[in-house]
């Protein structure tokens, strides 16, 4: 009796796809991710009501939506380098990073 044809070793199996996403998305947050003396003052090209609002929506994305809130992080980092009187007026909006 012969044995089952095997599948070929170079089957993609759902683990492999679950490391290549995992490295993917590694890779994009290693690409957006600056140090605090790397970040640079965004607040300067819109308003700070615009960066606020646009800061707000994105940390109350949802859950699955880890791009946004990372970047919504990064404008609160912004934020603190810069243009810390506002953060400190308006830090109890973010409440669902920090407690306050």
């Amino acid at each position: 009796m012969e044995a089952a044809p095997s599948a070929p070793s170079s089957a993609a199996t759902p683990s492999d796809d679950n490391v290549e996403v995992s490295n993917l998305l590694k890779g994009q947050v290693l690409e957006a991710h600056k140090t605090y003396d790397e970040l640079v003052d965004t607040v300067l090209e819109t308003d700070i009501e615009s960066f606020m609002e646009n800061t707000l929506t994105l940390a109350n994305s949802h859950d699955e939506e880890w791009r946004k809130q990372y970047d919504a992080i990064t404008n609160l980092r912004i934020l603190n380098k810069f243009h810390y009187d506002v953060l400190e007026k308006s830090i109890s909006k973010f409440n669902v990073f920090v407690s306050v």
